[in-house]
């Protein structure tokens, strides 16, 4: 079965292949499985790169939504990316899809065992909410790094 690889898509490529991925239903997307072959950042952009089977094999530029997290030269900024790379590379994943961004990155959740994988990158303290989140855990792991005031709030 070939791969069709849209890492690198534009937003009109994503948008078109989406319902292809993913299905919709009552509103919202369907949690698809994906196997996370690994996790990068290009230009300032954290990119995680999933590997979905159904009909046919999907490789798609993924990014996490409702968080902030320091990026280049910003202190922590590799220590971020190492944990969050250690946490979910070569795994298992569900992907619960939001939307798609700007530059053809398919935005959501993944969720490992329904937990977030971004928790321990939370709990670290090398991570910030910036929306409101379905998973109430979430703010308790931001709560628990601020609470001691590790990495980005120890000031």
């Amino acid at each position: 079965m070939d791969t069709i690889d849209l890492s690198n898509a534009t937003r009109k490529e994503a948008r078109r292949a989406c319902n292809s991925i993913f299905q919709w239903s009552f509103g919202k997307y369907k949690k698809v499985h994906a196997f996370v072959e690994f996790v990068t950042r290009i230009n300032n952009r954290d990119k995680i790169i999933l590997r979905i089977q159904n009909q046919k094999i999907w490789r798609i530029a993924f990014s996490l939504h409702g968080l902030t997290w320091p990026k280049d030269e910003e202190p922590y900024a590799d220590e971020a990316i190492e944990l969050l790379r250690t946490t979910i590379s070569q795994r298992w994943v569900e992907v619960e899809l939001e939307t798609i961004d700007e530059d053809g990155h398919f935005v959501g959740y993944l969720l490992e065992s329904n937990t977030h994988v971004i928790i321990p990158v939370l709990e670290a303290g090398l991570a910030k909410l910036t929306s409101v989140w379905p998973f109430n855990y979430a703010f308790k792991a931001e709560a628990y790094a601020r609470e001691k005031k590790l990495k980005i709030w120890e000031n």
